[in-house]
């Protein structure tokens, strides 16, 4: 992998299932907001979802969360 913008589809895939939308999501669109490459949205009940076409594993929305529902972890 050269760059960030350099990624196949499956090296994305993969970097997006890194951030995991974990249980204790409240909700607060903090992820969403700060995500520079506009990778999260919301579903209807609020829960995190990471479209693996755009998600670069910056880990901004990791840092941003104030309840942890998100973590970054190795890729496989």
């Amino acid at each position: 992998m050269s760059s960030d913008r350099d990624m196949t589809p499956e090296e994305a895939q993969r970097m997006a299932e890194a951030c995991c939308a974990a249980l204790t999501c409240d909700g607060c669109a903090r992820c969403r907001l700060i995500c520079p490459d506009l990778a999260i949205t919301q579903d209807a009940a609020g829960g995190v979802v990471i479209n693996a076409a755009f998600c670069r594993g910056c880990g901004l929305c990791v840092a941003v969360c104030p309840c942890g529902a998100l973590a970054m972890a190795p890729l496989r």
